[in-house]
């Protein structure tokens, strides 16, 4: 009998700990007390910790994996960072090195590593943007170089959306397809973005995120993201 309680206990416990998310960081660069926060799907802070002794821990829980992101104080835009993450109930662990938090390596979510099949191939592109944008905040207001790099940026802008819309159509049953797309779809047509909706699983559909893109494509005015993030 003794037995049979410890049992049952044992795997009452595992059920709530598996309704929970833990996210242990270890951070190089960083300096202690350094404020980072976690952001929700639509970017409200839902807790905030100090980095210690070169770590930190974020704990909560969720219903539904969710696309987060972890940053710095954004009131300082000279040191300002963030990664987004695909957050669930689960152990996980982020690996941070200031300067490159943006590519910070995560465990422990396997929706994540969904996500960075994507980022590692865009990565490229955003160094190209940031480089771009280091010149032209140098340049004068008058300086006809600022329009060649502004047209050089859009060539890479519209590059980075084919590789995205690639990414959707070839992943239709991952969660990250249907976020990328939550993000795309006011970028191109919404025929386009009703074949991608369409090419997705139908469990991937009824996410919040597939459920704020099926309610876009039937234009629904009155539908608020927020409605429908229950986190």
């Amino acid at each position: 009998m003794r037995y049979f309680t410890a049992l049952v206990f044992a795997i009452i416990l595992i059920s709530c700990n598996n309704n929970k998310f833990e996210i242990i960081g270890e951070t190089q660069g960083f300096k202690d007390s350094t404020v980072l926060y976690l952001m929700n799907d639509y970017n409200k802070a839902i807790d905030s910790v100090f980095i210690l002794n070169n770590s930190f821990k974020f704990y909560g829980e969720l219903t539904e994996p969710s696309f987060y992101s972890v940053m710095t104080n954004f009131s300082d835009m000279a040191d300002f960072e963030f990664k987004f993450l695909w957050v669930e109930n689960s152990n996980m662990t982020i690996s941070a090195e200031k300067g490159n938090l943006m590519y910070a390596r995560v465990t422990g979510s396997k929706y994540q590593e969904q996500a960075e099949i994507l980022l590692q191939q865009e990565k490229h592109f955003h160094k190209s943007i940031d480089s771009i944008h280091a010149v032209f905040s140098t340049l004068e207001r008058n300086d006809l170089k600022r329009r060649e790099l502004g047209v050089k940026q859009d060539k890479i802008l519209n590059s980075l959306m084919e590789l995205q819309i690639d990414y959707i159509q070839s992943n239709p049953n991952y969660m990250h397809s249907v976020n990328v797309l939550k993000s795309t779809m006011y970028l191109i047509s919404k025929d386009e973005t009703q074949i991608l909706f369409d090419n997705l699983s139908e469990n991937i559909k009824q996410t919040k995120y597939g459920l704020v893109v099926e309610a876009y494509l039937d234009q629904n005015e009155n539908f608020n993201f927020k409605t429908i993030d229950s986190n």
